[in-house]
């Protein structure tokens, strides 16, 4: 699927693998997050923290050829 996020002043279409949406769905039925934010800044209680999607999305991006600023 595809989801909306604002970035760095604008509106971006980002793209959603259907494992990566199941995995944010088991994610968040396991955190009882059903709207609204799912990886919170520094205030969080436990999860993801957004360095750690940065890293691994940064990781995934140099195994399939993704430029880093494409990330």
């Amino acid at each position: 699927g595809w989801a909306e996020v604002y970035n760095k002043g604008k509106y971006r279409n980002i793209y959603i693998s259907r494992n990566l949406s199941e995995e944010l769905l088991n994610y968040c039925n396991d955190n009882g997050i059903s709207t609204g934010i799912v990886f919170r800044g520094r205030n969080r209680e436990e999860g993801i923290s957004p360095a750690g999607v940065w890293k691994n999305m940064k990781y995934i991006a140099e195994q399939v050829g993704v430029p880093l600023e494409k990330v």
